[in-house]
């Protein structure tokens, strides 16, 4: 279906799920308040001063579920629409009740094991990590490897969820890359096993309205909407299936490791911040301002400063990990694998040691010198 004009259908679903999206605003801001979808303000970790609607989420993924659902028809993959709606469901309840982070996990596990059932989705292959050969898992061993990447990746999607307009520009970074990915490698195809390109082209035009109201770049003095539970962890649902589909079984496009790095800024951050929880003798999973935006806003810097540099850093990420194959062939994996452990590492090193905040102090006390 798609053929020559994939281009243009891609671009029907991207403005399609926009307009959606945008128009939808309105309605659901409105009906948050009636739910008690809103979150409140809290001296402790959050800055925001005004109870703001958590609903983005549940909209974006209503847009996307409606346009795709009215523009692919009988080839849309309806299982994993059914999946992801569960993850918004789950998302949704947490924001509304606050549900224990052991009762999440089992619920995502479950998602999970959904999906690999339905799909076939499985993570059997990390690649050559070691320099020995491709390692390789036996299914019921891959069917664990699975649960843990999977849940681990999408908590640390939510996890960046933590400054206006952060996640929304990560999001799209690596949600672009893959539509790019895709339309090179399945010009004629109108779905894989996890989402057409057409379908990442909605889930992109609906983030991009919500980061109308959202990201502060567009003249906001603040959010007037979060993505809430709902909105991140389907994000990180969606960008690590599909990042599974990309990478394994005999129509793989892109190495295994070179999935982490496009899930770049938010995988290096939750991991280094768990390994630096850990040292200092603290839950892991405890809430905190140890994450990189929240240094970089402490120590001075703007929201916008911080959105910029982090989707920067971000972006050249993902770029590295998937030009590394094209520059460095059979050895990519090694080379990304042991690449993200340095740059883990001296992302604990730099936070423990109290130098990156030093050094943004310094630079925000000249600018406001200059100033």
């Amino acid at each position: 279906m798609f053929g020559n004009s994939a281009a243009n259908l891609n671009l029907i679903f991207a403005i399609g799920a926009f307009l959606v999206c945008l128009l939808g605003f309105p309605l659901t801001m409105r009906m948050s308040r009636i739910f008690g979808l809103v979150d409140m303000p809290s001296i402790s970790r959050k800055h925001h001063l005004y109870e703001t609607p958590l609903v983005g989420g549940i909209t974006v993924f209503f847009a996307f579920f409606l346009v795709s659902g009215w523009f692919a028809g009988a080839w849309l993959n309806w299982s994993m629409l059914f999946w992801v709606t569960a993850v918004v469901a789950l998302g949704a309840m947490d924001d509304l009740w606050d549900i224990s982070f052991g009762k999440r996990l089992i619920a995502q596990a479950a998602i999970i094991v959904g999906i690999v059932c339905t799909d076939g989705l499985l993570v059997y292959s990390v690649g050559d990590i070691f320099g020995q050969g491709e390692v390789l898992f036996s299914p019921p061993v891959a069917l664990c490897v699975t649960i843990f990447t999977v849940v681990g990746a999408v908590n640390a999607v939510n996890m960046a969820d933590g400054v206006d307009g952060l996640l929304g520009s990560v999001a799209m970074v690596s949600l672009f890359t893959l539509l790019m990915i895709g339309i090179v490698n399945f010009p004629a195809q109108v779905g894989h096993r996890s989402f057409s390109t057409g379908d990442i082209s909605a889930i992109l035009g609906a983030l991009a309205a919500f980061l109308l109201l959202n990201s502060r770049f567009f003249s906001l003095s603040r959010a007037l909407v979060f993505l809430g539970d709902a909105g991140s962890t389907a994000i990180g649902f969606c960008l690590v299936f599909l990042l599974v589909d990309y990478t394994q079984g005999p129509g793989a496009v892109l190495g295994p490791v070179a999935a982490g790095w496009i899930l770049g800024l938010p995988l290096l951050d939750a991991s280094s911040v768990i390994v630096t929880r850990l040292l200092d003798r603290r839950s892991p999973f405890a809430a905190g301002r140890d994450h990189l935006h929240h240094l970089l806003l402490d120590s001075g810097m703007t929201v916008n400063q911080v959105v910029a540099l982090l989707t920067l850093a971000h972006a050249v990420m993902v770029l590295v990990g998937v030009s590394a194959g094209l520059i460095v062939g059979e050895s990519a994996d090694l080379i990304l694998f042991w690449s993200f452990i340095v740059l883990a590492a001296f992302r604990v090193w730099v936070v423990r040691s109290g130098v990156a905040t030093r050094i943004v102090a310094r630079y925000t006390a000249q600018e406001g010198v200059s100033a």
